[in-house]
């Protein structure tokens, strides 16, 4: 309902070994945007299956989950979603564990596992991230955020 068919939403898996036998399930996620019924409906749904997913195919993996929520931490609903993502999924927020100077709703989170320790180490809007004209690719910033892992 709010030109949300310009772009794909869903999200993308991958399970990538980081070092022999270490292995880190990572997430492209863009969510539903929107605010009319129909939006809100199929965010919270998209939302919901998305934990689902995450629980039974990543279930005591480390995981990094990155990409564009379109969830707002001022609006109840997006809130609460955000809340249940976090809580279900045992997840840090990259920028809340930096104590970013902004909120965007483009956002990393991550975890670690019973034998790889996973920090987010930095934060920053990618600047990088351009046309050859010198435009940002998307209608908002892209984030960088680096991680660090060790083992246990």
């Amino acid at each position: 309902g709010s030109g949300d068919c310009l772009s794909e939403k869903g999200f993308s898996y991958a399970r990538i070994e980081i070092s022999p036998g270490v292995w880190i399930d990572i997430y492209n996620l863009h969510v539903e945007a929107g605010g009319n019924v129909k939006d809100l409906e199929a965010r919270e749904i998209g939302v919901k299956q998305f934990i689902e997913y995450v629980q039974t195919k990543s279930k005591g993996n480390a995981v990094i989950i990155g990409g564009d929520t379109n969830l707002h931490l001022d609006d109840p609903p997006d809130a609460l979603l955000l809340e249940e993502m976090t809580t279900k999924l045992e997840l840090q927020e990259a920028c809340v564990s930096l104590s970013c100077p902004t909120d965007s709703i483009d956002r990393f989170y991550f975890r670690g596992n019973e034998t790889t320790h996973l920090v987010a180490n930095s934060w920053r809007f990618a600047d990088e991230f351009i046309t050859p004209e010198g435009s940002d690719l998307s209608d908002h910033k892209a984030i960088h955020v680096s991680f660090e892992w060790q083992l246990k």
